[in-house]
């Protein structure tokens, strides 16, 4: 194994060129002697002879063991338990800290492709898994915790050098490519949540008979009180399965912005049928006619959804006519009259927005990511709440545009005068919208390129997640305090790689373990510090670049 001995540069593999050089050279001199050739044989041997190993292929193939071990301990047996009792703190985030231990030996020169080739590895496994929800939060929080540990250098070289320094190469190459996935990876799993937990749970379905409907106009407080808890109990449902990801990593971050985003798209779905009345082919209760012979609502034949175990079956939910991306709502899920926008509407919505807002910060957790949030992020229900301010409000205070500047935060303006032209009035609120304030808001609507309000907004309930990334303090936080191990290779570590090696081979007959993983374990060994603290060295005089200690 002299061979493989060695210390890794900025750009090299751990392995210096003198020694695969004379690796080489024994690969040539091995075996029997070569045959002295004459005049006569020259052709005849010319044509035998094996091609002598070339000190480029050597190296190259020595790249691909290196690489190919790489992959394999961080990303391919990434859940593997290698050695038993080991904290999961110290598990949950072992790829992030592999892959971001290899590209700092690595250097740039290597490094950049082999971490191209471990985000394409993740993203195929993310991609092959997005059904296995455990499996989507541990790839996220994985790809938040790498995120960190590479935002970490750029401090490093910004101690070292001062605040002009360049950024650290791997941080520049793959911090965008890390944000996207993780993005990538929470709308996987928000879609996940929201088609198989909570729309089944709201929606009315082939399977599922329709309720009755309750009385036009006016709302029974007794059918608002059953609506309300059938949507509280649906969030509950999906609480609970986010809460069965646990709470290691950064994955309590995960659940409760999860959560955000299905309250969000709640917001969406109960706002459309707040606002358009039922097409006349629906009849009470959420069901029709057109449904029971395949008609608008019908689940389409070819259109399957993904099960838990990842079998493909037939949705049976159905969808609005009137915006087909919408799932139809029972008629006991609705806690107002359909179409029907008056005074005692907006009460009832801003009796629902409490109870909802109650509900999340209390069972559903988000007062813990509450302040970690952006300002524009801290905000619940702002479709319903803003819908009640407005039916609730003196209309002509409309006419100032502070109020309306405030109100189209949430509702656009065109979206504004379609509703005030449906609105009705009612005992707690005899007047009408006036002529004049309504006139001038369609003016200001067509004026502002917006519709003019005379036909409903077509609403995207499954649009484009917003998604909040965690900081970097927040990623490397117990990285700091010393709860998470971070990108030095100490004895555990390599106990690791020495078991993984242990699984290729039967070492108690005296087998040696895989040449790949001697390689990886000289690359790190000679590439990171074995310390608790890591010192970043100077580029020009160690493994890499910048000069700080970090807690990793």
């Amino acid at each position: 194994m002299e061979g493989v001995e060695g210390s890794a540069g900025p750009g090299g593999t751990g392995v210096s060129p003198g020694h695969v050089r004379k690796a080489a050279e024994r690969m040539m001199s091995a075996g029997a002697p070569r045959p002295v050739k004459n005049k006569g044989t020259q052709t005849e041997l010319a044509d035998l002879a094996p091609a002598e190993p070339q000190l480029d292929d050597v190296t190259s193939l020595q790249d691909e063991l290196l690489m190919a071990a790489a992959t394999e301990f961080a990303i391919y047996n990434a859940q593997r338990p290698l050695l038993p009792g080991r904290q999961l703190s110290r598990s949950i985030h072992a790829p992030a800290r592999r892959i971001a231990r290899t590209l700092v030996c690595l250097g740039r020169q290597d490094g950049i492709p082999f971490g191209q080739l471990a985000l394409r590895q993740v993203s195929a496994g993310v991609v092959a898994g997005r059904s296995d929800t455990q499996l989507l939060a541990f790839w996220w929080t994985n790809a938040v915790h790498l995120r960190g540990f590479l935002q970490s250098l750029n401090l490093a070289m910004a101690e070292a050098a001062g605040e002009n320094a360049p950024k650290h190469w791997a941080a520049e190459a793959f911090v965008p490519r890390l944000l996207q996935q993780e993005k990538f990876i929470f709308d996987e799993l928000v879609s996940y949540v929201w088609t198989h937990t909570f729309v089944p749970a709201v929606a009315a379905s082939r399977a599922k008979p329709a309720q009755a409907a309750l009385a036009a106009g006016v709302v029974k407080r007794s059918g608002q009180e059953a609506a309300l808890r059938k949507w509280l109990a649906a969030l509950e449902s999906v609480s609970q399965q986010l809460k069965g990801l646990g709470r290691e990593g950064h994955v309590n971050t995960l659940r409760h912005q999860v959560l955000l985003a299905v309250m969000k798209r709640m917001d969406t779905l109960i706002f459309h049928f707040l606002i358009n009345p039922p097409s006349d082919t629906i009849s009470e209760g959420g069901s029709s006619s057109a449904a029971a012979s395949g008609g608008p609502f019908s689940p389409t034949p070819d259109s399957p959804t993904r099960s838990q175990d990842g079998l493909q079956q037939q949705s049976s939910v159905l969808h609005d006519p009137l915006n087909p991306n919408m799932p139809m709502l029972d008629d006991s899920m609705l806690f107002f009259t359909r179409g029907v926008l008056t005074f005692g509407t907006g009460m009832n919505l801003k009796m629902a927005c409490t109870r909802f807002q109650q509900w999340a910060f209390g069972e559903g957790g988000m007062r813990e990511i509450w302040a970690n949030l952006p300002s524009q992020g801290q905000s619940l229900f702002p479709l319903l709440r803003s819908t009640s301010d407005l039916l609730m409000m003196p209309k002509d205070l409309l006419l100032e545009e502070g109020i309306r500047a405030d109100l189209c935060d949430s509702l656009p303006l065109g979206t504004l005068v379609y509703m005030l032209n449906r609105f009705q009035p009612d005992d707690f609120s005899r007047e009408g919208i006036p002529y004049d304030v309504l006139q001038e808001l369609k003016s200001a609507a067509v004026a502002a390129g917006a519709d003019d309000g005379s036909s409903p907004p077509i609403l995207e309930v499954e649009a484009e997640c917003t998604y909040y990334s965690p900081t970097d303090d927040m990623a490397m936080e117990k990285v700091e305090v010393g709860e998470e191990p971070g990108l030095e290779y100490d004895a555990d570590s390599e106990d690791e790689l020495d078991a993984l090696g242990g699984l290729c081979v039967d070492t108690t007959a005296g087998l040696q373990p895989p040449l790949r993983f001697k390689l990886l374990h000289n690359l790190w060994s000679a590439g990171v510090p074995r310390s608790r603290r890591i010192t970043i060295q100077r580029e020009n005089s160690g493994a890499y670049p910048g000069a700080r200690q970090l807690g990793l």
